[in-house]
């Protein structure tokens, strides 16, 4: 095996965070954080890609580029 070589059982994968794919998630403790008055953020992280009502067509496309596993969070 050489540097340019993985074992054909090797885990190609993403991750995601719902806070970053879901957006606008008004039951979100860090949406709230992001704007309540005096909030350290610049500016609230406002809509997402709606991962939430897509993760179906989301996940396919993550398996059509060749990946094996998926991380999210919820």
């Amino acid at each position: 095996m050489n540097s340019t070589t993985f074992p054909k059982v090797f885990l190609w994968g993403t991750a995601t965070s719902a806070h970053q794919v879901e957006g606008s998630n008004i039951n979100s403790d860090s949406w709230v954080e992001e704007n309540i008055k005096g909030s350290p953020y610049v500016e609230p992280s406002g809509d997402g890609v709606d991962h939430y009502h897509r993760y179906r067509e989301d996940i396919k496309l993550l398996k059509s580029l060749g990946l094996n596993t998926y991380r999210f969070s919820i």
